[in-house]
């Protein structure tokens, strides 16, 4: 399940949030009014960890570590207005360490559309606030390391039906971020495509995308247009269904333009009631802006590319599924490759943007599942290598979970959890102008006791309204 967190209203971020809440409270005003259905929840955790800083072995440092964690959630559906989110503040400190300050990171995931014509013309407006990690190769048991980063969308949509069996949709979104109060990007997109289902089951269209980026920095004359264009069809069938989009990526900057291949071919098959495997090879070309903002509207979180630039990406997934009343298994095995054409600091194609050309694996396995009426458990495996082709960087992490609850009441149930984390390999770092490397070698361990607190709800913890991408 996606974890969607709590954050400081709108309000007290900046001039397109009063814009938007200005708007959500006239809409509100203009739909029947309908219940807003909440939820809360809770968790009080201690852990003892035998490297706390998460230092390379011979310098770890045991530690306690005490955590406090409150959230809400909600939903209303309404005739034209439909609201969702779920937020979370959470809080860390080490208890063993009367220097030790309490941490504090907030997450937040809403969204809501209303429909200015029925089933026609609707304005969407959504938030994110979620955690940004830099694509270092390494993972971490917490979020407490990651930066925070806003990204408030907002624009209208528009659904055509052209004919009983194909219709026309559009939508129009600006995006604003910010990250720890500093003005980012501001990303401006159309999106258009055409569908037609003459057969049910077999669907072919087209789609055309536009993402032009603005820098905040407006002595710099580096703002950036992408658009693509792509064909596609998509066949399901009682047991199988696969899929081929094709098309090109174009990005114009102030200096260059590149082109690039996009090329997704997908297929999955059904194995039983419960369980399907598939497999995913998709071609693209795309930027670290770009590629960050998707993967929170996606995930809530985001890996961030290391260097800012343009770069051709090519990842092939396989991945198994098995869905029951009791048991839940997610296992996948992948690899990425990412090829830089520019560099943000550089006009020229060359070398520079080469040294930034690298390989990505990961595998995951997740379980989770019911051993009695009160008693459940949740185990997690990741794995995850990063190595670059040009420089001696090459790092493998592996994070790993096993977490046992046992309810006691309808509301409150009592958690104990082990999480691993290990990384080594050879990072570097620019210092001077000149690339350092350094070995890392790195192990924790924690176990951990706590409660859980969430008494029952009509209110669902996961995002009811889709949140919207810039390029599907």
């Amino acid at each position: 399940m996606t974890r969607l967190y709590l954050h400081l209203p709108p309000l007290l971020r900046g001039p397109s949030s009063y814009a938007a809440l200005v708007a959500g409270l006239l809409l509100s005003g203009a739909t029947p009014s309908v219940a807003l259905e909440l939820g809360f929840e809770g968790r009080v955790l201690v852990q003892s960890s035998d490297n706390v800083e998460f230092a390379n072995k011979g310098e770890e440092e045991e530690g306690t570590l005490g955590f406090g964690t409150i959230g809400v959630f909600g939903e209303q559906a309404g005739t034209r207005l439909r609201v969702g989110f779920s937020g979370e503040l959470d809080t860390r400190k080490q208890l063993d360490d009367s220097d030790d300050e309490w941490d504090t990171l907030t997450r937040f995931v809403g969204a809501a559309e209303y429909d200015i014509t029925p089933r026609t013309f609707s304005w969407y407006v959504g938030d994110i606030l979620g955690g940004v990690r830099v694509d270092d190769g390494t993972q971490s048991i917490t979020d407490f390391d990651t930066v925070t980063r806003n990204v408030f969308v907002t624009g209208p949509s528009f659904e055509f039906p052209v004919s009983t069996d194909s219709r026309f949709d559009a939508r129009l979104l600006y995006v604003n971020q910010t990250e720890e109060g500093e003005e980012l990007e501001t990303l401006y997109n159309g999106f258009f495509q055409f569908e037609r289902e003459r057969i049910e089951g077999r669907r072919i269209g087209a789609r055309l995308t536009d993402v032009y980026t603005v820098s905040p920095d407006e002595d710099l004359d580096s703002d950036f247009n992408r658009v693509s264009a792509s064909a596609y069809i998509e066949r399901e069938f009682p047991t199988w269904s696969w899929g081929v989009e094709l098309g090109g990526t174009r990005y114009d900057t102030e200096e260059v333009s590149l082109n690039g291949v996009l090329a997704i071919l997908s297929a999955e098959r059904r194995l039983s009631r419960e369980s399907t495997i598939g497999v995913t090879l998709r071609r693209d070309t795309n930027d670290q802006t770009l590629g960050t903002v998707e993967g929170l509207i996606e995930d809530g979180t985001a890996l961030q590319q290391d260097a800012d630039g343009i770069y051709d990406e090519t990842n092939l997934e396989l991945n198994y599924g098995f869905q029951s009343a009791a048991t839940s298994v997610d296992v996948g095995i992948g690899v990425t490759d990412v090829d830089y054409r520019l560099l943000a600091e550089s006009s020229s194609l060359g070398e520079l943007a080469d040294e930034e050309d690298q390989l990505q694996s990961y595998a995951y396995a997740y379980l989770s599942g019911a051993l009695t009426s009160r008693l459940r458990y949740e185990l997690g495996l990741s794995y995850r290598n990063e190595s670059f082709d040009n420089r001696d960087d090459d790092t493998n992490s592996v994070l790993g979970s096993a977490v046992a609850l046992y309810r006691l009441s309808r509301s409150f149930e009592v958690e104990a959890s082990y999480y691993f984390d290990t990384s080594e390999g050879v990072e570097s770092t620019i210092i001077d102008g000149a690339r350092i490397n350094e070995d890392i070698d790195r192990a924790e361990n924690r176990v951990g006791l706590g409660i859980r607190w969430a008494p029952p709800s009509r209110a669902s913890q996961d995002l009811t309204i889709e949140l919207k991408s810039l390029i599907q």
